[in-house]
């Protein structure tokens, strides 16, 4: 009669003496019990031994071999290596979204974030322009403390910017749809759009310019400038910028519609560049002449920026933003840097540097435009660093016979001192418009010149207003080589 082993459970045979399972010794006590009676009832099985309690037996465990164990000691396996970086410092890669989900309600935190952003940009804009009206100090000192607070202020923002994106409960798009596809789409739409600008600017002025701020920056030739300019306009606005208007706000306003959304983010980016807003709050508020242009101009570079976004993901806006930045910056510091051009205006001819270009009198200075002077000012130009140079013609006294010499000794009469200069270190110089009387002097309070040259019964006067840039100083003297008046037989000058 067999039995099981009492340590594994393990069947034995009648008058085995070994578990042939677990080799645990078997006495003949043991051998010969035998199982318990077991009985069933229609409510429940039931276990009964006569005599005595009722009581559930369990069958035993079964023991694991020595041959299937596993070590207890082993080590536990090693963690996941951590993920690669995603997009620039702080901000992690999103996830997609569940299918059929949607944003309920604009997070209002994120766009109050934008107008603080927008609102400090606008103050230290204001606060560089009322130091550079109201102080002495010259326009290329002002334009070089601007480019460094400009990198602060980008540094600041890109801070705060990335403090927002970690607290927010959604993270802008990086990428839709293929990468190197997406890069190439907005490398694609950035230097398309920058050179259809380009080639409009060059058929309606003649001259391929589209960001006066740039040309500003670029106009003094240096390195640093250069580099600068660079810098902000390739590194710093398209990152800084992409991230605030298109990946903050115009993600956040999304439960509004996609077309509000990049509405939005493009007024908001127009606001937030001051050759834009300036131009917009002098015309409303100011009692200047209304110029929308600008502030229309940003509008409509904001919301192709904000399609390409909703298109493509951050990546690609950009790469649309550094490739518009970077081509408009290469192209201006081609023309700084290239051939001199002849320019003519009201019989004037003079051959400056590429950097130097003819303004309206009013965008040079709107005040003189409504003075009675603007019937005598012939001429404008604009050069490096914000530098002026303005042609106008005095009236002279009928039958009053004018000469280099006269001139000379009367250059410290009233007539140059209620016209606003300080002059100094007068001399007499031969050019090939004539001969003429030139000074230093202080204009408004500013470093500039004057050239005075007396010819065909009229009074010429070149007023050069430097601004402090070195470079426009050194072309005053080549310009005034090449600068001819008009002659009574043509009325025209030969340059």
């Amino acid at each position: 009669m067999d039995t099981q082993c009492a340590e594994c459970g393990a069947r034995l045979f009648e008058g085995a003496d070994w578990c042939t399972q677990c080799f645990t010794p078997i006495g003949r006590a043991h051998a010969q019990a035998t199982p318990t009676p077991r009985f069933s009832t229609a409510a429940g099985a039931v276990e009964k031994l006569e005599g005595g309690p009722v009581t559930t037996l369990a069958a035993p465990a079964r023991a694991v071999p020595w041959y299937e164990q596993q070590p207890v000691d082993s080590a536990p396996p090693p963690p996941p290596p951590p993920a690669e970086p995603y997009g620039p410092p702080g901000l992690s890669p999103p996830g997609p979204l569940p299918v059929g989900s949607r944003r309920v309600e604009v997070d209002g935190s994120v766009f109050r974030t934008g107008i603080a952003m927008v609102a400090l940009g606008a103050a230290t804009t204001l606060v560089m322009a009322v130091w550079g009206a109201t102080s002495h100090t010259e326009t290329a000192t002002v334009l070089r403390v601007g480019l460094y607070v400009n990198v602060a202020l980008y540094v600041l923002v890109l801070d705060r910017v990335v403090k927002r994106a970690r607290q927010i409960s959604f993270n802008p798009i990086w990428t839709r749809g293929d990468e190197m596809e997406s890069l190439f789409v907005g490398l694609l739409v950035g230097g398309g759009l920058a050179t259809l600008l380009l080639m409009w600017s060059k058929a309606t002025t003649g001259r391929v310019a589209v960001d006066d701020g740039i040309n500003l920056i670029v106009s003094e030739g240096t390195v640093i400038r250069i580099g600068l300019a660079f810098l902000l306009a390739c590194v710093a606005a398209p990152w800084v910028e992409e991230l605030l208007f298109r990946g903050l706000l115009a993600e956040s306003l999304q439960p509004w519609g996609a077309l509000p959304a990049a509405a939005c983010s493009a007024v908001m980016f127009a606001v937030w560049h001051p050759q834009a807003l300036f131009p917009l709050v002098a015309g409303l508020f100011g009692g200047h002449s209304k110029d929308f242009a600008p502030f229309v101009y940003y509008v409509i570079c904001g919301l192709v920026l904000a399609a390409v976004y909703l298109a493509r993901g951050l990546k690609a806006s950009i790469a649309a933003h550094t490739a518009f930045n970077g081509l408009i910056v290469v192209m201006a510091v081609a023309v700084a840097s290239g051939p001199a051009q002849t320019i003519t205006d009201h019989g004037i001819a003079v051959k400056v540097p590429g950097s130097w270009r003819v303004v309206p009198l009013a965008q040079a200075d709107a005040k003189l435009a409504k003075s009675p002077a603007a019937n005598m000012i012939d001429m404008t130009v604009q050069g490096p660093s914000g530098a002026g140079l303005m042609v106008m013609h005095l009236p002279v006294p009928r039958g009053m016979v004018l000469s280099a010499d006269a001139v000379a000794a009367n250059v410290a009469s009233s007539a140059t001192a209620s016209m606003g200069f300080e002059v100094s270190e007068t001399q007499r110089v031969d050019y090939p418009m004539g001969q003429a009387v030139r000074m230093k002097a202080k204009i408004a309070g500013h470093a500039g010149a004057l050239v005075l040259v007396p010819a065909d019964g009229r009074l010429w006067m070149i007023m050069l207003m430097s601004g402090g840039s070195a470079r426009a100083t050194r072309d005053f003297d080549g310009i005034l080589q090449r600068l001819r008046l008009p002659t009574p037989q043509t009325g025209v000058g030969n340059a």
